[in-house]
């Protein structure tokens, strides 16, 4: 008899190769027709070459989102939408019935259990209301005597490790209290932490349960003090479902369909205390798979094979690898004196507003007294120097919306084209970069180097308090490329903002320090140093990233 025929879609498919290839080969060794679509709003998804048909979409956060995911699983006839990032899920739970309208089901949990899994503070109550001893959250009153560190503290809707800081100090909680948004604290536990990847049918029986001990996590946002897995972690992401005690591990009510991962801890009493229970994603699936528990076979039955045996015959590999990406490594960049020269943005913004101050009130030389400035060691009030010793006067304001507002005339550092070429293709790149993001922009487009970057941050785009050292950008990077912390490399050119945060957050840090910069410094605070400092690019350790 023939089966019917499933085309299965992932939103924000990314890099999940393997994910893909998982359930091409599931839909072929059950002898399924169907087609593996993957949608996402980059042009150049790895995991786009390795799917039947690729599928470029708006952004989550666009307003049209859901409207043209709508219009893909009418026109492709999809039978299933897995969703493979944290913001998508909300969104496509509150839309389930739309997509149920065009023959699409969203594998994705109710409303109301999304809603949770995003709320940290809603996971200790969750525990505790169902009798799981689980990290304590501190309030405002038991910070304010704090005196017993180390502690823990995260965002409470944060997820991927992202802003997870061991503080070890009452300074450290202060930094981090500041800068971290939404953040919560939380005792720390010590112990050995173990994941059970839980896989549940559409009718939300449990079909497959895969339990094994935690060595490292993508993107956790700090690792132990001496930069090794240190086995202690607080709250995670909360769900329902499993509950821990002495006599072991059972499963609670109101367990969701779908796949959701269970976190516990097991302490130095051998005590087990349940710290994160969460909507596991694309990167899960794998992991039920591998083993041999044939997991994936019967979610793909549930969704039109039910009642139907299926078994698999699904590629092995070895578990201890875990589920990683061949680009391990992700290079951070700042943009200003570190991919090209600062003080020609400056000269070229002195000659925008020589130009308009020469054609406006045919006043001429402005631009060369400016860079005379600039040269002899002016900065902040080079305008109001210039305008004295030319014996006018303008507007300085306006003069200043000309300059940020101009298009620059800038070339790329010849070891920046260098380096563009020597990683394309082999490492993720990402651009951090503080100063008036309207100019930042400008900057970019005007070097062309936009499509370079599989993230840019600005920091500008979160306000003036958002700018470095604040760890804001830092953690929006590594959000947007969900690796963990000793996976970046941040490459800058300004001790005094660029590293400081960088390494309290675990990254490794190289310090570009170019002659005639224009943040030079004689002395570096200690705290602020870089672990590697060059001359220029071509002094990267490439050898260390295996290029």
């Amino acid at each position: 008899m023939s089966l019917p025929e499933l085309n299965i879609l992932f939103s924000a498919a990314g890099r999940r190769v393997s994910l893909l290839r998982h359930f091409r080969h599931t839909l072929d060794a059950l002898g399924v027709r169907g087609e593996i679509l993957a949608a996402d709003a980059g042009k150049s998804a790895p995991a786009a070459r390795v799917a039947d048909r690729a599928i470029q979409v708006p952004r989550v956060s666009a307003p049209d989102y859901i409207d043209r995911m709508l219009a893909v699983c009418a026109e492709h006839r999809v039978g299933m939408l897995f969703p493979l990032i944290d913001t998508d899920l909300l969104l496509l739970a509150q839309n389930r019935e739309r997509f149920a309208a065009v023959g699409t089901r969203v594998v994705v949990s109710s409303e109301a259990s999304v809603a949770l899994s995003f709320d940290k503070r809603l996971t200790e109550a969750f525990f505790r209301a169902h009798g799981i001893d689980t990290p304590a959250v501190l309030d405002e009153q038991a910070l304010e005597t704090l005196t017993d560190f180390p502690v823990l503290i995260k965002p409470w809707d944060g997820s991927c490790g992202v802003g997870v800081t061991r503080i070890r100090n009452a300074e450290e909680l202060h930094f981090f209290r500041r800068y971290i948004p939404h953040a919560m604290v939380q005792e720390l536990v010590n112990g050995e932490e173990f994941t059970c990847d839980v896989l549940a049918g559409l009718d939300g029986r449990v079909r497959c349960v895969v339990p094994r001990k935690r060595l490292e996590i993508r993107g956790r946002g700090q690792q132990g003090a001496d930069g090794e897995r240190s086995g202690d972690h607080g709250g995670g992401a909360a769900g329902r479902g499993v509950s821990a005690g002495r006599g072991g591990l059972h499963y609670g009510a109101m367990l969701p369909s779908g796949r959701w991962s269970f976190a516990l801890y097991r302490d130095q009493s051998a005590l087990w205390r349940g710290f994160s229970a969460g909507t596991a994603r694309g990167r899960r699936f794998p992991a039920l798979v591998d083993p041999g528990a044939s997991g994936l076979a019967r979610g793909v039955g549930d969704g039109r094979l039910a009642g139907r045996p299926c078994h698999a015959a699904l590629r092995r590999r070895d578990p201890r690898r875990g589920e990683r990406d061949s680009m391990s490594l992700a290079l951070v960049l700042d943009l200003d004196d570190t991919l090209y020269p600062e003080r020609a943005y400056n000269f070229s913004g002195f000659r925008a507003v020589g130009r308009h101050l020469a054609a406006q009130r045919g006043i001429s030389g402005f631009a060369d007294c400016c860079v005379a400035l600039f040269e002899s060691g002016a900065r902040g009030d080079i305008f109001d120097q210039a305008l004295a010793r030319l014996g006018v006067t303008a507007d300085v304001a306006e003069l200043l919306t000309v300059y940020r507002e101009h298009a620059p005339e800038i070339t790329l550092f010849e070891d920046a084209r260098t380096l563009f070429e020597r990683v394309r293709g082999k490492l993720p790149l990402a651009l951090l970069t503080d100063g008036y993001a309207a100019v930042q922009r400008r900057k970019v487009a005007a070097l062309g180097i936009a499509d370079h970057f599989a993230a840019r941050v600005f920091s500008d785009d979160e306000g003036r308090e958002a700018w470095k050292p604040s760890p804001l950008p830092y953690l929006r990077v590594m959000k947007l490329l969900a690796q963990k912390a000793e996976e970046f490399i941040y490459v800058g050119d300004n001790p005094a903002k660029d590293f400081v945060t960088a390494r309290k957050l675990g990254w490794q840090t190289v310090w570009v320090c170019r002659p005639g910069a224009v943040h030079q410094v004689e002395a570096v605070a200690p705290g602020f140093e870089a672990d590697i400092v060059i001359k220029s690019l071509t002094g990267l350790p490439w050898h260390r990233y295996g290029l």
